[in-house]
């Protein structure tokens, strides 16, 4: 039915007839409007509950619940009853709202949640069909329906509200895809129980996207797309049965306290979500030490340990800083960047660090170089010595000529000049 205003009215009927017009389009659409602010409060319509924690919300909004025409069906998760589009759909959660339907006779009750194009299969409960989201959309009770992928480690929850103590750092698992050889996505949700965390989690925008964690492969798959468009952690092509991979915090950066993730196998526009695990980062996540030193847990704590040189700063004393190396210098580089000192004027550093006077330029120190010549010629130079071949001439027939009888000249030559060479020419003629 369409309420049209005549005009002209007065101001005040119009704005009467314009508000009777809103009564009336939002009881022919079901919706029930509820404000809710950050202490929390509940939706409900027909077999749906939908409860918003203390927290989740940090201004008071006006939340609905509309009966909804879409059928979520997929994968053999068949609708059970109609679906509810949550309003507004653009709503972000910085605590899980709690989605929870009345479950009659559904076999393997669970709730289907669909946000854009993307429809996510939340794991059965125990007889109960509960869901836990950070956004809105369009929800509705389904049955049936099988998993695309089993992890056998680590122990997935059913639910976020009960989980053990966290995993540290990393995780392993090992996921056997029900798609054989088909690529299977990885969808991690990291989900702030408490609210102790005043920022995204899975992103660096609005945490609608799926980056908080990366994905390394140890054996049995290869990652052939990581977090490009964060609809995805990461797709993986299996080459084995089962895919062994270790998880690694990306931009959810550093928890100290637990969060729970949400591990969703997924093709497509369609995921099934296998449960939750407990993650936080250790005391040293993220702390280089400046790059030169190691962190040390010291319990709950990081400590520095910093290589020799360096010492933790005063005022951080996650850091090493350099240590200045000045002792016994006056001058000259500390070793860190930095100065020991300056010399006065006519004065230069030496190397070690001591302040000299500047020697005149036409001024030649000779201390350490030895000029002296001594009435030998003694230049104390020692020539390498060079041993000529050596022709004995005793065996030698010379034409004949007898050479040992006759002495003609002897020369006897002897200089010392540092080099020693001495000639004896001894020639016989006949």
């Amino acid at each position: 039915m369409e309420m049209r205003c005549p005009y002209p009215w007065t101001r005040a009927l119009r704005e009467a007839c314009l508000g009777v017009s809103l009564l009336l389009a939002l009881g022919c659409s079901g919706a029930d409007e509820v404000t809710i602010g950050p202490d929390g409060g509940t939706l409900k319509s027909g077999k749906l509950t939908v409860t918003i924690p203390p927290g989740a919300l940090v201004v008071e909004r006006k939340l609905s619940i509309v009966a909804s025409d879409d059928d979520l069906t997929q994968s053999g998760f068949t609708q059970s009853g109609k679906a509810y589009e949550l309003q507004p759909t653009d709503l972000q959660l910085r605590i899980p709202a709690t989605v929870e339907f009345e479950v009659s006779d559904e076999e393997r009750p669970t709730v289907l949640h669909q946000v854009g194009m993307r429809t996510s299969a939340f794991p059965p409960g125990d007889g109960a069909a509960i869901a836990h989201i950070i956004k809105f959309g369009v929800v509705a009770l389904a049955a049936g329906g099988e998993p695309l992928g089993s992890v056998s480690e680590p122990e997935l929850k059913v639910l976020p509200t009960e989980l053990p103590a966290p995993f540290v750092d990393s995780v392993s698992m090992s996921l056997t895809p029900t798609s054989g050889g088909s690529t299977v996505d990885i969808v991690l949700t990291a989900y702030d129980m408490e609210g102790n965390y005043n920022r995204p989690l899975n992103d660096n925008e609005d945490n609608s996207l799926h980056c908080g964690f990366t994905v390394t492969i140890d054996s049995g798959g290869l990652v052939s797309a990581g977090c490009i468009s964060g609809v995805v952690t990461a797709s993986i092509t299996p080459t084995a049965a089962t895919v062994n991979f270790t998880i690694t915090p990306f931009l959810i950066d550093k928890v100290d306290d637990p969060v729970a993730v949400l591990v969703g196998a997924g093709s497509g526009t369609f995921v099934t979500n296998l449960g939750y695990f407990p993650f936080k980062t250790g005391a040293c996540f993220g702390v280089s030490c400046s790059g030169y030193g190691q962190c040390m847990a010291q319990g709950d704590q990081p400590a520095c340990a910093c290589n020799e040189g360096y010492a933790n700063g005063v005022e951080d004393p996650l850091t090493c800083q350099c240590v200045p190396k000045c002792e016994g210098r006056v001058c000259g580089t500390d070793s860190c960047g930095g100065s020991c000192g300056g010399c006065g004027e006519n004065m230069m550093c030496t190397d070690d660090g001591q302040c000299v006077n500047v020697p005149d330029p036409g001024t030649t120190d000779m201390s350490t170089t030895d000029m002296t010549t001594d009435s030998d010629t003694d230049m104390t130079t020692d020539m390498p010595t060079t041993d000529m071949p050596t022709t004995d001439m005793s065996t030698t027939d010379m034409m004949t000529t007898d050479m040992s009888t006759t002495d003609m000249m002897t020369t006897d030559t002897d200089t010392d000049t540092g080099t020693t060479t001495d000639t004896d020419t001894d020639t016989s003629t006949t």
